[in-house]
């Protein structure tokens, strides 16, 4: 009760959200509704009765039972080609909640799972160049798809600036593995991220800062 408390939302890539950000913000109590594979809708668009369809019917319910204790929801997800285009109604549903909303964008993704890069190369300099040559470009430009359909006044926090400030590495400054397969990071990358996302968003939970 002490704490601003904002819900995570979406699938695998929401879970590793969820650690990142309880990792930089710790003044910010995070909570946590995700199912790997389950990419977020709008209710309209529920229509089954899975295990993915009910923790989302289950995600809507329990914003609107506990209006007056969850300030903000994070949304976080693999967001595809096909499923992108349904940010906007998302964000949408939630503000007519009057939620405060913290939209996550799409972050980056490599051909291979990165292990694999690592090991089919000789040394970490070599590895660093294949994985840069094998990175998937539509990731790219779903995020410029989001970036550019999304209200103006929408907080927005763009996870390839965080992993690729330069080139897209995948060691830390300590020289470890960020990544456990071709999208997901490792403990250690979401220590690196998370601080990264401090640093360059450190004002993110001020009610007066959105996106330009």
């Amino acid at each position: 009760p002490k704490k601003a408390n904002w819900l995570v939302l979406g699938d695998s890539y929401a879970s590793g959200t969820y650690a990142i950000f309880a990792k930089s913000f710790p003044d910010v109590n995070f909570l946590q509704l995700t199912i790997p594979g389950c990419r977020l809708r709008p209710p309209a668009r529920i229509e089954g009765n899975g295990m993915c369809d009910q923790l989302q019917r289950m995600i809507y319910r329990h914003i609107e039972d506990n209006k007056g204790t969850i300030d903000g929801v994070i949304v976080s997800s693999n967001w595809q080609k096909g499923h992108v285009y349904l940010v906007e109604e998302i964000v949408h549903t939630f503000r007519q909640s009057n939620k405060e909303v913290i939209l996550v964008n799409q972050r980056i993704a490599f051909k291979d799972r990165v292990p694999n890069i690592v090991a089919s190369t000789l040394n970490k300099s070599m590895a660093r160049e294949k994985a840069n040559i094998m990175l998937k470009t539509d990731n790219y430009e779903i995020r410029e798809v989001i970036a550019q359909r999304l209200e103006a006044d929408t907080k927005l926090v763009d996870m390839i600036d965080l992993q690729c400030p330069d080139q897209c590495d995948i060691f830390d400054n300590n020289e470890n593995l960020i990544y456990l397969d071709g999208t997901h990071l490792s403990p250690d990358g979401i220590a690196y991220i998370s601080k990264r996302l401090a640093a360059l968003y450190g004002s993110l939970f001020d009610p007066q800062n959105t996106r330009n």
